[in-house]
């Protein structure tokens, strides 16, 4: 019955994603699905294979790679350095691969821990087909882990194999570690999903909510901090930025390069030390594929991740003791977005959309988002450690200060919307379109909801956020203004490009709210506006500052194009 259940809901989801391909869509009439399945798979598969072996010939082991003296560029030059490690040191290919794929299948875990926790599919299985909760929830996890193993086997096996082949493994010993590997795959996957599940269920109890909630503040604290500090290192070398005219010492800025490429690797120094730790799976994986296996870290590791699978099996089929009345912590926060959307609008009907959205299981499963992205702070330790270095008369400051007029935005706004993008979207709705229909409303209304809701859910803590930040870096009165004003304008032309992929494709008929990350078409267009804005319409709003740093206008001159921009689009 479970292969059963597997494959039918296999069946569904894959017509899902192919009808929004254009070629599955011409195609009225599929006989059989997997026919087509295992077509597009094996084009997938044989196109990856072929360019992970030539991208591994051409880069990482390509013995005419070679690191300059006279760098290009500080991220090419550690690129590089870090490509010539790789092939110097193919244990630490290995384990940066499998930790790679191991984090994947962390990641795909916790995904589909989040599919069962918004799935209906639990009580149908119950009243249908007469399981128990435990058995239901153990359906929907292997259904979702076999949906999500696809990246595995479509990505990671080709990979595997063009490795292996360039490195002279054997074919017994690459089937081997493609069984190990993917054994493990599905052990952490299943391990990291049942252990997400059961943290998330806990939190209907009001100290574990307490406990989750003060953790997160004390994480992003420690992030902030913990940027800062590592900022610092960098201090010496961003105070020493050689290209702040025209006149240039080509000496003093190899100089220049080579320390920052020095200090950056410095920085990333811990990374290399925790992927190759030799009792992590993908480093008894590495040492095994290079043939100098350690039998007592192997021992060691096998004892660990057993514990794990005990007691990941004793999680799974304990029944949770039934919570004493109902804990909803998020009656303050409710109010105060009420009252913030009634300064807009105060129909009754949005309301009771914004309670109705607050009172989701997916917004109480993702209300950590709401104070803050990891990024964002990390972003405003970096950024608040560089612009302590420099005074209102240097150059350096103001472009520090123009990465954080835009990017610092931009970060923040997609980070926010797609971590809840199953509220803030316009297909978030679903099948209720037809209720909004019904109600005389139309596509419009729902966009303009939608658009007020993101901004009263995430606007304030980023306001707040760039207040603290100009007291605290004493920034000037007039350039503070500029600043301010700016990243609102910015703020919400932004919240209106982030809006597009659901306004141009809208899913409304998804099998599950999680579903609506994984939409292909919905993809593309997202990716399309994330490299138009940060490759072309964000360079092009920062020509002023290249204006600036080449002495072709002065600083005053600099602030007037930039006050007098923000009053035209003020104007229009």
């Amino acid at each position: 019955m479970l292969i059963n259940w597997i494959k039918w809901k296999l069946k569904i989801r894959w017509k899902s994603q192919m009808n929004n391909f254009i070629f599955f869509k011409k195609i009225k009439q599929v006989k059989n699905i997997w026919v087509w399945v295992v077509l597009w798979s094996l084009i997938s598969f044989s196109t990856l294979l072929g360019g992970s072996y030539l991208l591994f010939k051409t880069t990482i082991l390509n013995e005419k790679l070679t690191v300059s003296d006279q760098p290009s560029g500080i991220l090419s030059t550690l690129a590089l350095q870090i490509l010539y490690s790789l092939r110097e040191n193919h244990f630490l290919l290995w384990s940066l691969l499998f930790f790679i794929i191991f984090i994947n299948a962390i990641i795909s875990g916790i995904a589909s821990s989040k599919w069962q926790l918004q799935a209906v599919d639990r009580d149908w299985l119950m009243i249908n087909l007469k399981t128990s909760e435990q058995k239901s929830n153990i359906y929907i996890y292997l259904e979702s882990l076999t949906w999500n193993s696809k990246v595995f086997l479509m990505a990671y096996v080709p990979i595997i194999l063009s490795l292996g082949y360039l490195l002279n493994l054997t074919p017994i010993k690459i089937i081997l570690i493609l069984f190990i590997t993917f054994l493990l795959f599905i052990v952490l996957g299943i391990i990291s999903s049942i252990f997400h599940n059961k943290y998330m269920c806990l939190q209907r109890k009001r100290n574990h909510f307490l406990l989750r909630l003060v953790t997160n503040i004390l994480i992003r604290c420690f992030l902030f901090v913990l940027a800062l500090n590592m900022s610092n290192r960098l201090v010496p070398w961003i105070k020493n930025f050689p290209l702040t005219s025209n006149e240039i010492d080509i000496e003093k800025y190899y100089q220049w390069m080579q320390l920052g490429t020095s200090s950056l690797a410095k920085l990333f120094e811990p990374i290399k030390d925790v992927i190759t730790f030799s009792l992590l799976p993908n480093s008894i994986l590495a040492t095994y594929a290079m043939g100098e296996l350690d039998l007592k870290d192997l021992l060691i590791s096998s004892v660990i991740l057993t514990i794990f699978v005990g007691f990941t099996v004793l999680l799974a089929f304990s029944k949770s003791k039934p919570s004493k009345g109902i804990y909803y912590p998020f009656s303050f926060y409710e109010k105060w977005i009420v009252s913030l959307s009634a300064i807009v609008n105060r129909q009754s009907y949005i309301t009771f959309l914004i309670r109705n959205d607050i009172r989701t299981t997916y917004f109480f499963h993702r209300f950590p988002i709401l104070l803050g992205p990891l990024s964002f702070w990390i972003q405003l330790g970096i950024f608040t450690s560089f612009i302590q270095v420099f005074e209102p008369f240097d150059k350096m400051y103001h472009f520090i200060l123009a990465f954080y007029f835009f990017f610092f935005v931009f970060f923040y706004v997609f980070t926010m919307f797609w971590g809840l993008n199953g509220m803030f979207s316009m297909d978030s709705v679903g099948k209720h379109i037809i209720l909004h229909l019904l109600s005389k409303k139309n596509a419009w209304s729902i966009f303009l909801y939608k658009f007020q809701l993101f901004l009263i859910t995430t606007l304030p803590l980023f306001i707040v956020c760039d207040i603290l930040f100009m007291i605290i870096n004493q920034v000037p009165l007039n350039i503070s203004i500029i600043v301010g004003v700016s990243h609102l304008l910015f703020y919400f032309l932004l919240t209106i490009i982030i809006f597009l992929p659901s306004v141009i494709s809208p899913h409304y008929n998804f099998l599950n709210i999680e579903q609506l990350e994984d939409y292909p078409d919905q993809k593309a267009v997202r990716n399309l506006i994330r490299y138009l804005t940060v490759g072309i319409f964000i360079p092009c709003l920062m020509l002023p500052i290249a204006l600036l740093m080449s002495d072709f206008i002065s600083i005053s001159q600099y602030l007037h194009i930039n006050a007098i921009g923000i009053t035209v689009l003020l104007v229009y």
